[in-house]
């Protein structure tokens, strides 16, 4: 078995945000920093008046 030349990087490390890969692991679709902050502002909006 060969050693690889170049350390892989992870998928959860190319895509912190989320985000899809196809069967082949080639990145279809990301979530941006931008996209992933305000997801979760409306999420925790949501329960702001909940007591």
């Amino acid at each position: 078995m060969e050693e690889i030349a170049e350390p892989r990087e992870f998928i959860k490390d190319l895509l912190p945000y989320g985000g899809a890969v196809n069967i082949r692991g080639e990145i279809v679709w990301r979530i941006t920093k931008e996209v992933h902050e305000a997801m979760k502002t409306r999420v925790l909006s949501l329960f702001e008046n909940d007591d």
